[in-house]
């Protein structure tokens, strides 16, 4: 004897069997959506991390410096107003800003007037010598 595979009418069990395979393949395949975009997220995260270190290194290299943290220390200067904040290891000025009235008259109340004229006329000595 002989087979062959034809159309069958299915019945209403094997329907019931086939509609709740459909719905479960369905989320299932939404849920494997869902993980695609939660890993194509992460790998992006990745490649933007790899990306952005890339860049760190070719701007050091293309200007030839880093950033690195420096010992610094800030001097006031009550003659011109200033607060200097000067690199340790090279002297360098590397940042100055205006003092607020605020800080100006309240640096000059701490003083007492031999340690007041002795900062005067060390600020004034930085002003001749500069």
């Amino acid at each position: 004897m002989e087979t062959m595979t034809l159309p069958c009418q299915l019945t209403s069990t094997e329907l019931d069997e086939r509609r709740d395979k459909l719905v479960a393949l369905v989320a299932r395949a939404d849920t494997l959506e869902d993980e695609k975009k939660t890993q194509a997220a992460v790998i992006k995260s990745k490649i933007e991390e790899v990306e952005s270190e890339m860049r760190g290194l070719a701007y050091e290299i293309r200007t030839r410096k880093e950033q690195r943290p420096v010992e610094v220390k800030r001097e006031k200067d009550l003659i011109r107003g200033v607060e200097e904040t000067v690199r340790l290891d090279t002297g360098e000025i590397v940042e100055t800003r205006h003092l607020s009235p605020h800080e100006r008259q309240g640096e000059l109340k701490l003083l007492n007037g031999a340690e007041k004229n002795r900062r005067v006329k060390d600020q004034l000595e930085k002003v001749a010598e500069g």
